[in-house]
């Protein structure tokens, strides 16, 4: 029931005229990409904030922490979802 509303909510809020709708079992893959994603840039930030960089803002750690996520081959294009 749950990922019938999100297809239904996701389908009737956005512009079906420039994106394609998309069924519930594409929107559990996306959502499952998201999740992995989040779940390494979670784990590479506190990576450096264990590292405690001095006078550094949030801007800067959070630069670091896509610095780091890099690395890995998997997301050597970087980390494509600040949109969400």
């Amino acid at each position: 029931m749950f990922w019938a509303r999100v297809e239904t909510d996701y389908n009737n809020n956005k512009l079906s005229f420039i994106y394609e709708l998309r069924n519930k079992r594409s929107l559990q893959c996306c959502m499952k990409t998201i999740f992995t994603t989040m779940g390494k840039m979670r784990g590479c930030l506190r990576q450096i904030e264990n590292l405690k960089p001095s006078g550094a803002s949030e801007v800067d750690i959070m630069n670091q922490t896509k610095i780091l996520l890099a690395q890995d081959n998997k997301y050597k294009h970087g980390f494509k979802f600040d949109h969400v």
